[in-house]
Formats: C-alpha cells, structure tokens, sequence
C-alpha cells in the first residue's frame, strides 16, 4: 500500500506555492515636490527616488489607521485577534511566529528625472530643514511634481479576499492623503494615482473619500471652497494658512510697528519660556494671560524656540513625554495637501488624524516639566478664541475653512 506523503511535499502544493502572482499596476504621479527619501537622511537618491520600504510603510500606516478606527464592517476583526496578529499575518512580521507578507510591491520608473532646488520651490515654510542646512556637501535638492512611477501590486495566493479588500482601501488612503519621503505631514511628496492597469483594483480607488468617509475612520477633513488649477498651488495655499496661524500677523502675532520687526507672539509659548527661564528683554516682559502653557504642541514636536535679543532666553527644545519617557518627536496629526475635486480643479485640505495622545500630552523644557494645555484658558488665546476653538487644533480647522 503506497503511503501518502507529506503535504509539505505535494507537488501541486509546491507548485502553486511558486505560481507568478497576477500583478495589478498603477501609475502614480508626485503632485507635489519630493524632499528626502533616500538612504541619507533629507537628501533624494537619484537612481532610486521611489523605494518600495517607503511604499509599504506609508500602507501600513493607513492600514493601521483604518483598523484601529474605521466603523466600516470591512475592519471588524475576528473575536481574539488583535489589531497587531492582524497586521503580522497581512503584512509580514514577528506574531508568534515569523510570518511573510502577503502583499507584494515592486517598483518601475517611466522616465528620468532632473532634481530641482528647494529654494525653487517657495515653500520655506516646509522645507526649513533644507534652509538651514549648513553642510554644503548635502545638496537637498527635491523630486520635482509631475514625476511618474509605476507601481506593481500582487497577492499572496492564500490571502483572504477581505484582507485583499483592506490593502486596497489602504491604497487609496495613501493616494489621497499620504506621500512620500519627508515633511509628508505638510504636503510634500504627496502622489496621485492617475491610472490602473489590470483588474484587480476596486472601481472605488479614484473616488474622493468625503468628509464623512473620514469621520467614519475617526478623522476630520475640511476642504477650502476655493479651487486652483494646479496641485503645488493648492498645497502652497494650505501650508500658508498654517503658517499665518501659527506665527504671522495679524493671525499668530501682533503687526510689528517696523516693515522687518514682527510683533509679539499672540500664543503663550514665548512669555510661557521667559518665565521658565526666568530672564528676558526690558521691552518684552512676560505678559500673557494664558500663563505657562504650549498649545502649539499639537501640531508635533520638537519645536525649537528662538529669542532675539538682548536678555531674553537662550535657544529651547519643547519635546514630548510619552509613556513617561522623553521622545525626540511627535508627528503632527495634522495633514496639509492639495486634494482633487471632480471636476473642479485642486482644493487645499486638512486632515485631522485621531489624537487621543494629544489629549494626555506631557511637555519638557530646560529639563523641567511643562504643560500642555488647559482649556479654560482658551479665552485668552487670540487665535483660539477669534476662531471658536476649545485647542489649537480646533481652532486651525475653523480658521482653515475660512
């Protein structure tokens, strides 16, 4: 009597287990300027700008996201599966065994591209880091906008078809409102998917996610009214509302009696540091009435704080305590990007990821604690309080819609 064999050792097993996958492709497109992303921090690598590591990291995030917070019966998960063993067995990891991935990613470029300098683009407000680089060696030269890649998309022949439906919601998560390389919070490198080739993609990848899709994932998206008929515009004029509400007259500061010498500050955080610090200017004594609190925390950390001036306190580093320990940053919740309305040009968008940490946020500065926010004190915030917010992050958002 022949024995049966292992079925480790089925050759149909086998073969299916190398059967080339069917891939789906799609063409992307940078809608606005890459920085970074490359191997060396903040600098492009010209013959491999798109990396297939950045890809599924940025996948694994909306992913991660949507799972934690979607409403939509396609996140619900088994009884006694955590959102970790879900994630391990979809896209490879330590659970309690090593497991692969079951999606697999492979990139291809259309054409060449010449970098472009960042002073080029006018968006200093995001790309300071390029600004202040003091090592000529390290060009941080930008992917320019209009840069096309493809992007090959397959599947594990034992993945689950809601599995299958979750990547590809992921996908056009990150189509919408993710990007790639550095500074992706505020705008830079967003992409597009301006083609699918094969049948595998849902017919839904293109449609916009509206702001009620993305109060279902525990988000909130405002979109300005007012449309421009580019991308970079739209980003540009996102980026700058953040700008003026964080740190320009008459929004963030005073109107300075001189062309070149800005007003004070209207938020607490300077007065807030002179008091810590215990030393300032003559003509700058502390006096705002919110008292020591840093509500611009909120839209990430570190935020280097610097005085000019005689007397006043030296350079600064507000960062965060999570979990009872110092951490060297936090991620802004807060997503500036162009946003494609169907036929009506680019829009400027802000997306308000879930915050909770935000809430229970610890401060540090000059090695001493320091808080956060209180919101009883939201009256004496000018920002906050011209634009009917309870924090700075509600306040941004009625301001941005404006």
């Amino acid at each position: 009597m022949l024995r049966k064999p292992p079925e480790h050792l089925n050759p149909n097993k086998a073969l299916d287990a190398i059967q080339e996958p069917t891939w789906t492709t799609l063409e992307c497109q940078l809608v606005t300027p890459m920085y970074g992303g490359g191997v060396v921090s903040h600098t492009v690598d010209e013959k491999m700008p798109i990396r297939v590591s950045s890809i599924r990291g940025q996948l694994r995030f909306w992913w991660r996201l949507l799972a934690t917070n979607s409403s939509d019966d396609l996140w619900q998960r088994d009884a006694g599966l955590s959102i970790r063993q879900a994630e391990a067995d979809l896209w490879g990891g330590i659970d309690d065994k090593t497991k692969a991935s079951k999606v697999f990613l492979r990139i291809s470029y259309t054409a060449p591209f010449r970098p472009i300098s960042h002073k080029d683009v006018g968006a200093k407000y995001v790309l300071f880091p390029a600004d202040n680089e003091t090592n000529a060696s390290i060009p941080h030269n930008l992917v320019p906008a209009g840069f096309n890649w493809h992007l090959d998309i397959a599947y594990d022949n034992h993945i689950q078809n809601k599995q299958k439906q979750q990547v590809w919601e992921a996908i056009r998560w990150w189509g919408q409102f993710g990007g790639l390389g550095s500074r992706t919070r505020r705008g830079s490198g967003a992409i597009q998917i301006i083609k699918i080739n094969g049948t595998d993609a849902p017919a839904n990848l293109h449609v916009p996610i509206s702001a009620n899709e993305a109060q279902q994932a525990g988000c909130q998206l405002i979109l300005r009214q007012q449309t421009q008929n580019n991308a970079v515009d739209a980003w540009k004029n996102a980026i700058n509302k953040l700008r003026d509400f964080r740190q320009s007259p008459p929004v963030g500061r005073n109107e300075g009696r001189m062309h070149n010498r800005p007003g004070r500050s209207r938020w607490p955080e300077p007065d807030a540091i002179r008091r810590i610090a215990g030393r300032h200017a003559p003509e700058h004594e502390p006096q705002h009435r919110a008292g020591n609190l840093f509500p611009r925390a909120a839209f990430g950390l570190p935020i280097i704080f610097h005085f000019q001036g005689r007397g006043e306190p030296s350079d600064s580093s507000l960062q965060p305590m999570l979990g009872g320990s110092l951490k060297e940053r936090m991620a802004s919740p807060v997503i500036l990007r162009p946003y494609l309305r169907a036929d009506r040009g680019w829009a400027s968008a802000a997306l308000l990821l879930p915050h909770t940490h935000v809430d229970n946020l610890r401060l540090q500065i000059f090695k001493r604690d320091a808080s956060y926010w209180n919101a009883e004190q939201a009256p004496n915030v000018q920002p906050i309080a011209r634009n009917n917010g309870t924090d700075a992050l509600s306040a941004f958002l009625n301001y941005f819609a404006k």
